[in-house]
């Protein structure tokens, strides 16, 4: 419907605008007017966050968690709770999503990346570093190399630069990462016919 997408398309152009406060009340007063109310709680979802509004997005996505039917669904709803936390700086209930996202997707690097910068904040620098070497163990992290280093310097007394790691961290892209099947076919592939220079 054409007055659904001007809803959605308003709200959005005014967060590009670095206005998520009225893109918010744009959403709520018209939300009667939208019928996939899905939709509009995952747009708002983010808008929360861009505002600040960290325990609104909390909220809303722990509604939606109640209603996800997939796992996949289920770890996308943990995640966005798990960062909404971490940027709340509530660091032991990001650590506590960060892993239950990790019940759902074992493999995935950023969360245990996350839950390793929660560690550290916390105080437990031996078990942050214990999980960044298990990642590193596995396969190579660039990130988590970098996040390792932040996190022995701050053992040795030196400020490290991990609130910059921290918000490049929680910006990682939830869908970025590869599944456990296609890693198991990229790994196995021998890319014959494909020319070496677009490998």
């Amino acid at each position: 419907d054409n007055i659904e997408s001007a809803i959605k398309d308003l709200a959005a152009l005014l967060v590009q605008q670095g206005k998520p406060e009225e893109a918010i009340q744009v959403l709520s007063k018209n939300r009667d007017r939208i019928q996939d109310k899905k939709s509009v709680d995952n747009m708002l979802v983010g808008f929360y966050q861009n505002a600040g509004k960290h325990d609104q997005a909390i909220s809303l996505s722990q509604k939606e968690l109640q209603r996800a039917q997939s796992d996949g669904k289920k770890a996308q709803i943990l995640w966005q709770i798990a960062t909404s936390y971490l940027r709340k700086e509530d660091y032991l209930q990001a650590e506590l999503s960060f892993k239950a996202v990790l019940k759902l997707q074992p493999n995935n690097k950023t969360a245990q990346r996350n839950m390793a910068v929660c560690l550290f904040k916390r105080g437990e620098l031996e078990a942050a570093r214990r999980l960044l070497n298990q990642i590193l163990r596995t396969s190579p992290d660039a990130k988590a190399a970098e996040i390792l280093e932040a996190i022995t310097k701050a053992g040795a007394g030196q400020l490290p630069e991990i609130d910059e790691i921290v918000i490049e961290t929680t910006l990682s892209d939830f869908s970025r990462e590869i599944s456990g099947l296609a890693q198991f076919l990229l790994d196995r592939c021998d890319y014959r016919g494909a020319r070496s220079d677009h490998i």
